[in-house]
């Protein structure tokens, strides 16, 4: 093989490569180059001087100004050269890191100074090195429901501590064991799974995870020192429930939601023991099961029940409650097939500070949500993908895509169809897969805000702060540190001008005519250091960095529409005989803050990314060392368009949600890692292309209530922990689960199942040693 030096321009990029390389990807690119040269060849067609393989590197190479390079010529044919050219590339995507490695060696160059030009940042090898920390033994990884002993460690009255969990082998019937769990804790939540009190006659079902305390084991032997089956006629059933009930909330908030499966034949005796503890069933809660379950009655039985309320007249607070989005139907799973729905790490999520790439994203960082609210994240998470592709779907209105893993669930309206015309539609929660050309995606507009947060500021003042964002700079003078408010106008503008000069007594202006070139520009100078200040804190300075400040996204419609038209005054116009406005800015976070805000104060907003030139111009003779992607924005009345106009606002469940046509979805494919997100209040969140939802796994039915009602932090209480389902699920969301279970076999396959899935030891309460250790003891001295 050869390798020969040739110009720069003599190579003709393949106008069908498939490789994109973005901007991180060209300066790491770029940077490598710089430091060390070209240690690989080009790839070239030797017919055609069509490159193969190396487009990143020769665009790299133009950026770096180089005038030629190696090349090694292949003599194939055109057919040869494509199939090369993937192959090439796809062989270096099947590579992997070994992390481990990876982080050390990093670590090593990281201490000597000497990242430059490899690719990694300094923040980079903090994040690996994080990352590392957070995949150790320790994290929550469900090994799923364990096999109860036939011969348990556990005795009834023994107390388990599992972390920050409490697991105590006793009767949820009796008021001493259910003090002896809580002590002086308070549940925000019960959400309990007790015994069906079922004896099976092929009218119902109930699935392993419900065979609780009391079933008979072996030869009629009793798992505990009560048999739940002596529950099943209805006067002791409901004695049962209402005793459960009662003691139970006497250790709960008096707002703590309550959530009761159930078998469909006892649902009349769970509400009369409801009823006897002033509970209010709110709703009917159904588990949708993938799969039916095979019983003697004539169908499949595919769903289980649930009660959800809270005592009469103490509704949970409005932030400790299920989303809107949320319906009364659950489709979970029966086991978890280990493939969460995520989004790809470069996947762009709407943060009250602009649009962030998912892996960027931390706790405490609010993100928008289906309630048109801005939420706090809870978690963040991330994982190998298992699915062979991603999906990639773009949606008009804007140019930027979002790659999801198949099943990520995004909020969908589908359109029914008479000819051209839309006569009906649904809406649903609907995966990334099963999307389709044609389908809009949700978007909800912004909610208003309960009470102005800055109610002294009024519409003209809100007004010249959108004038700022757009025209506006900040400039010293005097003495001090002192930063005045400055507008560039044009000369037409004096109108804005006479704005200003009402809002200040003070106002200096400066025409540079005066003193140079004849320009329509007219510099205008407001004295006013505490102006300065505030403009400074709530939109920023500089072009590409300014952006509107989470309060002004709380403003009341009228100001936050008088904040749109003081930005579309400098940066925007409305071009001649045309109905909407546009604008321009090189700010990312400004723009797509901007459509929001225009979308809630009552337009419909496109916004479209322009990458700059690759040959960059001039002006007045100076030529540009660097120019930032450009964003333009459209602003259209609502209900103003021509024939062919597209559906773009609809009113669903008393929300107005903004709608994008989906113009295409296709599959690309991918290995590497996914990102996903747990959101305080809300499992939402908003993508580039539409609303998008955290749907969980079958362990979500205690999850779910648990995020929806509870905090980091909170206790959880669950009066028959089984085979501890909702301990993992607290643990996962760092709750406190106070469970109680009467079956001991139940009690220890509970403790297998969390030490298992923490790489942590079950201590015995007032005793201090391990399970391990009490086991080894009591397997000598069987209990009497």
């Amino acid at each position: 093989m050869e390798i020969v030096r040739r110009p720069l321009d003599s190579i003709i990029p393949d106008p069908l490569n498939a490789r994109a390389h973005p901007e991180a990807n060209l300066d790491a690119i770029v940077g490598s180059l710089s430091r060390f040269g070209q240690a690989e060849p080009l790839v070239v067609q030797k017919c055609s001087s069509r490159l193969i393989a190396g487009h990143g590197r020769l665009m790299a190479m133009r950026k770096l100004r180089w005038t030629e390079c190696d090349v090694v010529e292949l003599d194939v044919d055109d057919r040869t050269a494509k199939a090369l050219g993937i192959a090439l590339n796809r062989t270096a995507e099947l590579a992997t890191w070994d992390e481990k490695v990876l982080a050390t060696l990093l670590a090593e160059l990281k201490e000597d100074g000497d990242l430059d030009g490899i690719g990694f940042s300094d923040a980079d090898v903090d994040q690996l090195l994080a990352d590392l920390a957070l995949n150790e033994p320790h994290e929550v990884e469900d090994p799923g429901e364990q096999e109860p002993p036939e011969n348990p460690v556990t005795r009834l009255g023994d107390l388990w501590i599992l972390g920050d969990h409490r697991l105590l082998c006793g009767d949820s019937t009796k008021a001493e064991d259910m003090q002896r769990l809580m002590g002086t804790d308070v549940a925000m939540l019960c959400a309990s799974d007790p015994p069906y009190l079922v004896d099976y006659d092929g009218t119902n079902h109930p699935s392993e995870h419900h065979a609780k305390a009391g079933r008979e084991a072996g030869e009629g032997k009793l798992l505990g020192n009560k048999h739940w089956d002596a529950y099943v006629d209805p006067k002791t059933s409901v004695a049962f429930f209402a005793d459960y009930l009662r003691i139970a909330l006497s250790h709960c908030d008096e707002r703590a939601p309550v959530y009761q499966w159930h078998a469909t034949r006892r649902q009349a005796l769970v509400e009369q023991a409801w009823e006897m503890n002033g509970l209010l069933v709110h709703q009917t809660i159904v588990w949708s099961k993938t799969r039916g379950v095979l019983t003697r009655s004539h169908f499949l039985w595919k769903h289980e029940p649930a009660f959800y309320g809270w005592r009469k007249g103490m509704q949970p607070e409005r932030d400790r409650r299920p989303p809107p989005s949320e319906t009364t139907i659950w489709e979970l799973g029966s086991e978890s097939d280990g493939i969460h729905p995520c989004l790809h790490p470069d996947a762009l999520v709407l943060t009250d500070a602009g649009y962030r790439p998912i892996r960027t994203i931390s706790v405490g960082d609010r993100v928008y949500a289906a309630d048109g609210r801005f939420h706090p994240v809870a978690g963040v998470s991330s994982h190998i993908y298992r699915s062979p592709e991603l999906i990639k779907i773009v949606a008009k209105r804007g140019n930027q895509a979002t790659l999801a893993s198949d099943n990520h669930p995004f909020l969908v309206l589908r359109p029914e169809r008479k000819s051209t015309r839309i006569a009906s539609w649904t809406v649903s929660w609907m995966r990334a897969d099963e999307i389709q050309v044609g389908d809009y995606t949700m978007t909800p507009v912004m909610a208003e805000p309960e009470e102005d947060p800055l109610p002294e500021r009024d519409e003209e003042y809100w007004f010249l702060f959108g004038l700022y964002l757009a025209q506006g700079s900040l400039q010293s003078a005097g003495h001090g540190d002192r930063n005045y408010p400055v507008f560039a106008i044009n000369k037409k503008r004096q109108d804005l001008v006479d704005r200003i000069r009402r809002r200040w007594s003070s106002v200096g202006e400066y025409d540079g005519n005066d003193y140079g070139a004849f320009s329509y520009g007219l510099t205008v100078m407001a004295f006013d250091a505490a102006a300065g200040a505030e403009f400074q804190r709530l939109g920023g300075r500089r072009a590409h960095a300014k952006k509107p400040a989470p309060v002004v996204l709380q403003l009341p419609r009228s100001k936050r529409l008088a904040v749109l038209q003081g930005w579309l005054n400098g940066d925007g116009c409305r071009v001649h005989d045309r109905t909407y406005w546009q604008g321009k800015t090189a700010s990312p976070d400004l723009a797509s803050l901007m459509a929001l805000i225009g979308e809630s104060a009552g337009y419909k907003a496109n916004v479209f990314r322009y990458e700059p030139p690759e040959v960059l111009g001039s002006i007045q003779g100076r030529q540009f060392k660097s120019q930032r992607p450009e964003y333009h924005l459209y602003f259209y009345e609502r209900g103003v368009g021509g024939p062919n106009a597209r559906f773009t606002h609809v009113e669903h469940e008393g929300r107005t949600y903004t709608l994008r046509y989906v113009k295409s979805v296709e599959r690309v494919p991918y290995e590497g890692e996914v990102c996903n997100l747990s959101v305080e209040g809300s499992p939402t969140f908003q993508t580039a292309v539409g609303m998008s939802h955290n749907t969980q796994k079958p362990v979500a039915i205690f999850e779910r209530p648990i995020e929806w009602h509870t905090r980091p932090g909170e206790v959880v209480l669950e009066p028959f922990s089984g085979s501890g389902t909702q301990i993992i699920a607290a643990e996962k969301l760092a709750r406190r689960c106070r469970a109680m279970e009467l079956s001991p076999p139940f009690v220890d396959a509970a403790v297998q199942r969390w030490q298992k899935a923490t790489g942590k030891k079950a201590v015995l309460e007032g005793d201090g040693r391990s399970f391990d250790e009490i086991a080894a003891e009591r397997v000598k001295e069987p209990a009497s």
